[in-house]
């Protein structure tokens, strides 16, 4: 994408038009759930959501557009004795699946052909990339109850995206009531 429209231009290939490698950000999401406790340790529940940062919709062509739709359903696993009937540390670890899309973008440097390589002209377009609909992940979280049924939290995930496959991860925070 060259200014928010797709970019079909020249490219040269004798220099630039390269990725770079590494760990960025891509979209950010605001979630609200549901969980229920199953038996001691066993909580099982729903999110939705927005998500937010998406690429933008490709003006040539017939890609699809940006999801912003997040649903997923969960379970996790709480570690200790009774883990909900008193204050204090909560670790915990869980599966999700559902419906999510995870894109994510980096500058590329470009030159439009030979004549611009030779004279330092260079350009720089929005590289994106784009996930499925689709994900499973991993968590592993720990919770602080400050009082019975109050607690924040803090996870880290794992996601597997699935159709057009990547592997990202996630850091949640949030706060839960009533567990």
């Amino acid at each position: 994408f060259l200014q928010g429209q797709s970019y079909s231009g020249p490219v040269y290939e004798g220099s630039g038009n390269q990725l770079q490698g590494g760990v960025g950000f891509a979209t950010k999401r605001l979630l609200i759930g549901y969980e229920r406790v199953f038996f001691e340790n066993i909580t099982a529940g729903a999110k939705l959501g927005f998500a937010f940062g998406g690429s933008p919709k490709a003006t040539a062509g017939s890609a699809a557009a940006f999801l912003p739709f997040h649903a997923e359903l969960r379970g996790s696993y709480w570690f200790g004795s009774a883990p909900f009937a008193s204050t204090g540390l909560r670790p915990y670890v869980g599966l999700a699946v559902g419906i999510a899309e995870v894109d994510g973008h980096v500058s590329v440097e470009y030159y439009e052909d030979a004549a611009g390589y030779a004279a330092g002209s260079k350009g720089k377009l929005d590289a994106w990339r784009k996930t499925g609909n689709t994900m499973a992940s991993l968590q592993l979280g720990a919770a602080y109850a400050f009082a019975n049924e109050q607690q924040l939290f803090l996870e880290l995930r794992v996601l597997q995206m699935l159709g057009a496959n990547a592997l990202g991860g996630a850091v949640n925070i949030g706060y839960a009531y009533g567990m």
